[in-house]
Formats: C-alpha cells, sequence, structure tokens
C-alpha cells in the first residue's frame, strides 16, 4: 500500500455554477488530505477544503459566497472515499469512478466522482446539486442560479511512508 500526503500547494478546486446567460466560477486553493492506493485500488481518501480560502474573484461575490456558505461556523467541507475503488490502468495512468462522502458541517451528501491520475497528482470531477446539501440555489445580482455545481479538483501529493493519523 502507498501512502500520499497532499502538498500545502499545488491544490486546486473550481466550482462553477450556471445561469441563464452567466457563469459563475469559485476557487479555493486550500485543501488537506491523504489518499492510498494499492496497485489499482484506491483503499481510502479524506480531503479537506477550507472554506474561507474560496474566492469569487471580487469582494462583492466573495462576501455573498461567504454569507451563503456560513462561513463563520462552517469552517470547512470534508470528502470521504465511502469504499476502495477499483481504477483501470491506461496510457496517460489510473482513472475511474468512487463513491464519496461530502459534508458541510450538518449538510452530507453522497456522490459518484471521476478519478483519473499519474503518480501523485491526481484530477476529481463531480456534479452536485444545492439541494443535495440542503441548499436552496442562490440568486446572485439579479440572476437566479440553476441547482447544479459542477466541481473540478486537482491535486498534488507525496509519497509517505506510514498512514496518516
Amino acid at each position: 500500500m502507498t501512502h500520499y500526503q497532499l502538498h500545502r500547494s499545488g491544490q486546486r478546486v473550481g466550482i462553477t455554477a450556471q445561469a441563464t446567460g452567466h457563469r459563475f466560477e469559485v476557487v479555493g486553493q486550500a485543501l488537506s488530505g491523504h489518499f492510498e492506493l494499492c496497485e489499482d485500488m484506491l483503499e481510502t481518501a479524506e480531503l479537506r477544503l477550507e472554506l474561507s480560502s474560496l474566492s469569487a474573484g471580487d469582494r462583492l461575490k466573495d462576501h455573498e459566497l461567504r454569507r451563503f456558505l456560513d462561513v463563520p461556523k462552517e469552517k470547512e467541507a470534508r470528502a470521504r472515499l465511502i469504499s476502495p475503488a477499483r481504477l483501470s490502468r491506461g496510457q496517460t495512468g489510473l482513472s475511474g469512478r468512487a463513491r464519496f462522502r461530502f459534508e458541510i458541517g450538518a449538510r452530507v451528501t453522497e456522490t459518484e466522482v471521476a478519478l483519473r491520475g499519474s503518480g501523485p497528482n491526481a484530477h476529481a470531477s463531480l456534479s452536485l446539486r444545492f439541494t443535495q446539501l440542503g441548499y436552496k440555489p442562490p440568486r446572485l445580482l439579479l440572476f437566479s442560479v440553476r441547482d447544479e455545481l459542477l466541481v473540478e479538483v486537482e491535486l498534488s501529493a507525496e509519497e509517505t511512508s506510514t498512514a496518516p493519523v
């Protein structure tokens, strides 16, 4: 079994929401966690994102985002692999799908995540709905946001000699 710990830098979480004629993007980089691989099997994975690191690129949008997520109360979003997932080995590395549990405070959902990676570098993509996590889709400025989010995660890790505690 090979254990990986995420680097302190080099992580990126991109979240995209859509409204008619508009696209809203949020980026976060304060991602931490670890995962374990045994040959072509993802055995464990746990990730944490500091919600205060999310930015929409402008003060007004950032203020509304923090208010919407209740950032003073909810400090982080967490994702955990539900059960081991077999990955396929191809020319560009490993790929596959796995079920993860996502939590923001008491808000919890499970969803399937598409994974691909080579060595300690990985990419994950998933779709979520606001309502899956118990949120009502927001209004941004004059626009009603659709009840769907596209989440893209880029991460870089280093091999460690022991499993995290």
